[in-house]
């Protein structure tokens, strides 16, 4: 797919979350008052769109913000919401940017899950209304679903520089108040100190990311108070909308960590891009028998327990 048609197709994911939930603003202000995070995105190209969960929805009164890091310009349209019918329609143009004078028009379905959470479904091109919350045309036509739910302190999303690379999986970042965090790389597991390929995992992690800005999407902490999150970065990534890349992906599919199955058991990204560097024997996956960092540390601790 070129530049072009990607470009096109991230602005319509744009316009279609800005549209929607301005739409749905004036049927339940007070309801969906606040910020919103995409949590899922499934659909024709989302496989193009690399850290799509850094979208953020905020509105008060009739304002609405759609920002993202990558986000460059902003869009508006019209829109007509009709919550007679079940699924509830939505239909509303905008302008694409690199043509003012052509308009595009999206038909959508949308429902609130709950106070705090919200479904919208478009399929293209858009003719009609889709029947239910699934795409029903060919293979050729675009469609998208997104999840969204409301902004708390737990999952609010944040960036900040990264100051230090403690290992493989875990680096330390100065927020933009000046505070500094530990992050343990969600989903995957490096070679701990003292394993085989722990100083080059650390060193490529290091290469990547540090004294580099950063994003991160929060999935709670571990046991010593560490935030587990998902981690982006623009510096290594494709240089066009909304592409970030993540660097827990891009650490496994250079073979410098394992996929973590206990905590990210169905990302299927990350398994296949463990795969993809075992099949190809990159750094720790030269060896022909590598043990994993949870193995290794159970071995420690039996060590130590038997010393004792």
């Amino acid at each position: 797919m070129s530049t072009g048609k990607k470009s096109l197709n991230l602005l319509i994911i744009y316009l279609f979350l800005a549209r929607t939930i301005h739409a749905i603003q004036d049927a339940k202000p007070t309801l969906l008052s606040g910020t919103w995070v995409v949590d899922s995105l499934t659909g024709s190209q989302a496989q193009d769109i690399s850290g799509f969960g850094l979208l953020r929805i905020s509105f008060e009164a009739n304002r609405i913000v759609v920002s993202h890091p990558q986000l460059k310009e902003k869009y508006d349209g019209t829109y007509q919401f009709d919550s007679t019918f079940q699924p509830q329609r939505l239909t509303f143009e905008a302008s694409d940017s690199t043509d003012r004078k052509r308009p595009v028009q999206l038909r959508a379905v949308v429902e609130t899950l709950d106070s705090d959470s919200l479904r919208i479904f478009w399929e293209g091109p858009g003719d009609e209304y889709p029947k239910d919350f699934k795409p029903d045309g060919g293979e050729h036509v675009n469609w998208f679903q997104m999840e969204l739910s409301r902004e708390t302190k737990d999952n609010a999303r944040f960036s900040g520089k990264v100051v230090r690379v403690v290992d493989g999986d875990t680096i330390e970042i100065q927020k933009s108040d000046n505070s500094k965090l530990l992050i343990n790389l969600n989903g995957i597991d490096a070679p701990e100190n003292g394993q085989p390929s722990a100083k080059d995992s650390r060193a490529y992690l290091s290469f990547a990311i540090l004294e580099k800005q950063v994003f991160v999407i929060p999935h709670g902490s571990d046991s010593d108070g560490h935030t587990i999150g998902d981690v982006f970065s623009p510096t290594i990534a494709p240089r066009w909308q909304f592409s970030l890349a993540n660097v827990g992906l891009l650490m496994m599919e250079f073979g410098h960590a394992w996929h973590d199955v206990r905590s990210a058991a169905q990302n299927k990204e990350f398994a296949d891009a463990q795969k993809y560097a075992k099949e190809r024997g990159r750094a720790l996956w030269a060896d022909a028998s590598p043990i994993a960092p949870w193995d290794w540390r159970k071995q420690e601790a039996d060590k130590k327990k038997a010393g004792k």
